[in-house]
């Protein structure tokens, strides 16, 4: 086997790959829990609330899904092993075009916010 075929410290990155993952979804599921325990009895909540995160969800959905359908799932051959399961090429496709489009999103949305003429000093 060479070097090339089974790169240096590749175990030691996918367990932190794996790591971080779970503890980005732990994280994920405690912040809702927490957000709806918190917010979930009060009757109160304002329209601009709901509006916000109904667009975010839409939002989120919308991305997700166009970046699926419009990912290349074309065969790749690494290390002359061939990677061809077509589901799984258009899932790492649209994660990192999505990515990509919801990181441009949030920098246009800072810059508006910034921008905005009412608001306060």
């Amino acid at each position: 086997m060479s070097f090339y075929e089974y790169p240096l410290f590749v175990d030691i990155l996918l367990i932190t790959m794996y790591v971080l993952l779970f503890a980005t979804v732990a994280l994920a599921v405690w912040s809702m829990v927490n957000s709806i325990r918190q917010h979930g009895t009060e009757k109160d909540e304002s329209k601009a609330t709901r509006y916000i995160s109904i667009c975010v969800v839409v939002l989120l959905i919308l991305t997700l899904g166009i970046s699926w359908f419009s990912a290349d799932s074309t065969p790749l051959n690494i290390n002359g092993k061939a990677f061809d399961d077509r589901t799984w090429l258009c899932i790492s496709d649209m994660l990192i075009n999505s990515s990509i489009a919801m990181i441009l999103i949030a920098a246009a949305c800072v810059i508006v916010s910034m921008a905005a003429p009412g608001r306060r000093k």
